[in-house]
C-alpha cells in the first residue's frame, strides 16, 4: 500500500446475523491487548479497520512464521479486520484518519496519554468530530497517577499486580503466566466495555470514553484472594498446581497415565 493510501484492504468475512454487524471500529492499537480485543469485536460482526504505521504493526516482526512482516503472533490477535497504513505525522495521513473517525462507532488507541494529546487523537479532540463515537483508551498504568506516562508491557502488569507472586511451584520464585494474560484480560475488558457503551449510546444518543489499563485488569483477577487477605493479612504464596482455598483442586496423575 502506498504512503497515505486511504484504500482499505483485506476485508474480513461478514455475517448480517452477528450481533455487532453495522458497528464500525477504527483501531489504532498495536501489540496485544488492543488488537486482540478489537479482533473479538470483529468476530462478533463489527467492521474493524486497523490503522498501522507505514512500516506496519511492530508485532508483525516478532517472528517470521509466514514470512517477513507476517508473524504468527500478529495474525493470532488481528483476525476479522481490514487494514490501512497511514503516516499520522503528515497532514494527509491525519486527514484520512479524521475521515475514518467521522464514520466510526468505536475508536481504540493504545498510546500513552501524553502521546495521544501530542498527536491530536485524544478524546476531547476526536469527540468534537463525532459525538456518537465510543473512545477506548488502553494504557499500562492508567491515565492519571505517577506512572501514567510510562510505557508498560504484559509482563510488567503481571509482576506489579502480584500475579507472578502467586504463580509457580511451592517455595519457588515468581513465574510469568504462560500466555500474555495481562494483555488478554485487557482485551476482554475492552470488549465488555465497548458493548456496554454501545448499549448506553442506544439510550442517550451520545458516545463516551472507556479507559482500560493492564495493571487494573490484573488486580481485578485477585477477587477471591483480596477478600481473604483483607481479613487475615497473610500473603498468598505460589501453590504449584494446587488452590489456596479449595482442596482437592489440582492436577493428579490418573490411572491411564504413565
Amino acid at each position: 500500500m502506498s504512503k497515505n493510501d486511504d484504500r482499505v484492504v483485506g476485508l474480513a468475512g461478514t455475517d448480517d446475523n452477528l450481533p455487532l454487524t453495522g458497528v464500525r471500529v477504527v483501531d489504532l492499537s498495536q501489540v496485544g491487548a488492543g488488537p486482540y480485543g478489537t479482533s473479538l469485536l470483529g468476530d462478533l460482526g463489527a467492521d474493524v479497520i486497523k490503522v498501522e504505521p507505514l512500516e506496519g504493526d511492530s508485532f508483525r516482526h516478532v517472528d517470521s512464521a509466514f514470512g517477513e512482516g507476517e508473524s504468527a503472533y500478529f495474525f493470532g490477535v488481528n483476525r476479522s479486520k481490514r487494514s490501512i497504513a497511514l503516516d499520522l505525522k503528515s497532514e494527509q495521513g491525519y486527514e484520512v484518519l479524521t475521515r475514518l473517525v467521522r464514520d466510526a462507532d468505536v475508536f481504540v488507541v493504545a498510546f500513552r496519554p501524553d502521546a495521544v494529546e501530542r498527536m491530536d487523537i485524544d478524546y476531547d479532540t476526536l469527540s468534537k468530530l463525532n459525538d456518537r463515537m465510543i473512545y477506548c483508551s488502553i494504557t499500562a498504568f492508567g491515565e492519571t497517577g505517577p506512572r501514567a506516562h510510562q510505557p508498560g508491557m504484559d509482563i510488567l502488569a503481571q509482576a506489579m499486580s502480584g500475579l507472578m507472586g502467586v504463580t509457580g511451584e511451592v517455595g519457588g520464585g515468581p513465574v510469568k503466566v504462560g500466555v500474555p494474560i495481562a494483555d488478554f484480560v485487557g482485551s476482554f475488558l475492552l470488549g465488555f466495555g465497548v458493548c456496554a457503551a454501545l448499549r448506553l449510546r442506544d439510550r442517550t444518543g451520545h458516545g463516551d470514553k472507556i479507559s482500560i489499563n493492564l495493571l487494573d485488569g490484573q488486580v481485578a483477577t485477585f477477587a477471591n484472594y483480596i477478600t481473604v487477605y483483607d481479613k487475615t493479612r497473610v500473603p498468598f504464596r505460589p501453590q504449584g498446581g494446587g488452590h489456596p482455598q479449595l482442596v482437592p483442586y489440582q492436577p493428579f496423575l490418573g490411572s491411564d497415565q504413565k
